[in-house]
C-alpha cells in the first residue's frame, strides 16, 4: 500500500474513487446438492424431482453473494479527530431456477425434564414428526433427550423409513432435572459421526428450564459451545416459557453462529422448527468470514453484535450463513486521527465463504474512501439516510437492555423506554420488531414481568443479528 509522505497514515486515492462500494460474486463450478425440494417449501407450481444427492452446475442455480459498503458520511472534517460509521450489507440470492437444496445433518436435542410433561412435550414430538416429513434419505437426523441423564433416542441416520423414525418419539417420557450440557455435547457428537464437508450441520437445542445437572457453569458451557463451533457445527437454541436461562441460550447460539428463539406458548414449537429448517434450505453460502484492515490513523472502535479477533493487524469476524432473501446488516464504528484535506482509503474488507455444496472458498474484497474536507456544510449535507437508520436501530439494543434491567424495580420508566424504542423501530421500517416491543409493554402492564423480559430479549436478538 502506498503511503502519504506527509502523514504516513493512509493511502491518498484519486478523486474518481467512490466513497461506497458494491461487489457481486456469482457461484461457478460443481456443487453437491439434493436434487429436489420437500413439498411445502416451493411455490405451488414447482415440480419436485425427488431426494437424490447429485452434483449440479452452479451456473444453473446462479447463487449470488453481494457485499455493499456504505459510509454514514463520505466526508469528514480535515485536520481534526473524527468518527464515522460503516454499514456492510451482505445478501444472497439464487438467480437461476431453484429446484434443489443443500443436504442437512440435524441433531435435535430435547429437554425432557419433568416441567416438559403434558402439552409442551407433545408439541415437541409433533414438531419432530413434521421435521421428519420434510427431510429425505440424503439427510441425516438424530434425536437426543436430556433430563438428569442423556439418552440417544435416535442415532444419527438417514431419513428413510419415516414412520419407523416417528415411533421412536413415543419412547420419550418426561422426568427429572436438566442436564443441558450433556445433551448439547451428545447432539454434537452425533453430528460428528456423519460429518460431510458439503452438508449443513446443526444442533437444535430446546429447553424450558435452567441447567441444573452435570456441568452448570455458564463459562464452561460456552467454552464447550465454542469448541463445537470449531468442529464445524452450529447450535440454534429454543427457549420455552419463562424459566429457562436466556443469557445461556443466547450465548450458546451467539458463540456457535446459530439462531435463538423464544417460545411463549408450546404450540409455537412446530413453527419454530419449520422456520429453522426452511432457513437451512435457503443457504446460499456458509462458513462466512469478514476481515477488516485499516491503515495507520484509522481504528475500529466497535463491531456491533460480533466478537472480533485480531491477527496481523486485521480484525476478523465469523458470520452466519448467507440466506437467500435475508440480508445481514453489519455496523462498524470507526475513528480517525487528524488527516489533511484529501481523499483517503480508510478501510479494506475481505469476505470469504463457501458456496452451497462446495468446500473451496470464494473471496471478494471492497474498500471505503473518505474525503477529508474543511467544508463543514458539505459534511452536514452528506449523511447517508440508510446508514443513519441502521445506527438508530442498533441504539435500540442498548435501550432494550436498559429497559430489561428496570422491569421489576421501575416499570414506569421501562415502559417509557419501550415506547420510545417502538417509535424508532416503526420509523426504521421494522414493523415486526416494533410489534414485539409493543407486546412486551402490554405484558408489563398486565404484571407479566417474566414474559415481558423474555420478549424484549428475543427482540434484542433480532436487532443484533
Amino acid at each position: 500500500m502506498a503511503r502519504n509522505a506527509e502523514t504516513d497514515d493512509a493511502t491518498i486515492v484519486s478523486p474518481e474513487t467512490s466513497g461506497d462500494a458494491t461487489i457481486v460474486s456469482q457461484g461457478s463450478g460443481d456443487a453437491t446438492v439434493v436434487a429436489g425440494m420437500p413439498p411445502g417449501l416451493l411455490d405451488e407450481d414447482a415440480t419436485v424431482v425427488g431426494h437424490t444427492l447429485e452434483t449440479v452446475d452452479l451456473a444453473e442455480l446462479k447463487p449470488e453473494v453481494t457485499l455493499n459498503l456504505a459510509l454514514h458520511n463520505p466526508y469528514a472534517l480535515a485536520n481534526a479527530r473524527s468518527e464515522n460509521y460503516l454499514l456492510c450489507e451482505l445478501s444472497g440470492a439464487f438467480k437461476g431456477q431453484r429446484l434443489v437444496r443443500p443436504p442437512v445433518h440435524l441433531s435435535v436435542v430435547l429437554d425432557k425434564s419433568g416441567s416438559m410433561e403434558g402439552k409442551p412435550l407433545e408439541y415437541v414430538k409433533e414438531a419432530c414428526r413434521q421435521l421428519i416429513d420434510k427431510l429425505g434419505p440424503v439427510d441425516t437426523l438424530s434425536i437426543v433427550t436430556f433430563a438428569e441423564s442423556v439418552d440417544v433416542v435416535l442415532a444419527q441416520s438417514p431419513v428413510t423409513k419415516k414412520e419407523a423414525l416417528k415411533t421412536q418419539l413415543d419412547l420419550i417420557r418426561p422426568r427429572g432435572t436438566t442436564n443441558l450440557y450433556g445433551g448439547m455435547v451428545a447432539g454434537a457428537n452425533q453430528l460428528a459421526t456423519v460429518k460431510a464437508p458439503t452438508h449443513l450441520a446443526r444442533v437444535i437445542l430446546l429447553t424450558d428450564g435452567e441447567a441444573n445437572e452435570g456441568v452448570t457453569e455458564y463459562s464452561e458451557i460456552i467454552a464447550k459451545a465454542r469448541q463445537i463451533r470449531r468442529d464445524g457445527f452450529s447450535i440454534s437454541g429454543v427457549g420455552v416459557g419463562i424459566e429457562y436461562n436466556e443469557e445461556l441460550m443466547r450465548g450458546i447460539a451467539k458463540n456457535t453462529i446459530g439462531n435463538y428463539y423464544y417460545v411463549d406458548a408450546a404450540s409455537e414449537i412446530p413453527r419454530v422448527f419449520e422456520t429453522e429448517l426452511a432457513t437451512l434450505f435457503e443457504v446460499v453460502a456458509k462458513n462466512v468470514r469478514l476481515s477488516v484492515d485499516l491503515p495507520k490513523g484509522a481504528r475500529l472502535e466497535k463491531f456491533y453484535g460480533r466478537e472480533v479477533t485480531t491477527e496481523d493487524g486485521a480484525s476478523t469476524v465469523e458470520l452466519p450463513d448467507i440466506i437467500a432473501g435475508d440480508p445481514q446488516n453489519l455496523l462498524l464504528k470507526l475513528a480517525f486521527d487528524s488527516h489533511p484535506a484529501a481523499r483517503f482509503r480508510i478501510l479494506q474488507t475481505a469476505l470469504s465463504f463457501e458456496y452451497l455444496g462446495q468446500t473451496t472458498r470464494t473471496s471478494m474484497s471492497a474498500e471505503a474512501v473518505v474525503q477529508f474536507t474543511s467544508n463543514r456544510q458539505r459534511i452536514l449535507d452528506s449523511i447517508n439516510a440508510k446508514v443513519d437508520s441502521v445506527m438508530r436501530v442498533k441504539d435500540v439494543v442498548a435501550e432494550i437492555s436498559r429497559a430489561k434491567q428496570l422491569l421489576s424495580e421501575d416499570a414506569g420508566t421501562a415502559t417509557v423506554i419501550i415506547d420510545r424504542a417502538k417509535t424508532v423501530l416503526m420509523q426504521a421500517g421494522r414493523e415486526g420488531d416494533a410489534t414485539l416491543i409493543a407486546n412486551a409493554a402490554d405484558l408489563l402492564a398486565s404484571g407479566e414481568v417474566e414474559k415481558a423480559d423474555k420478549t424484549l430479549g428475543a427482540t434484542s436478538w433480532d436487532l443484533e443479528e
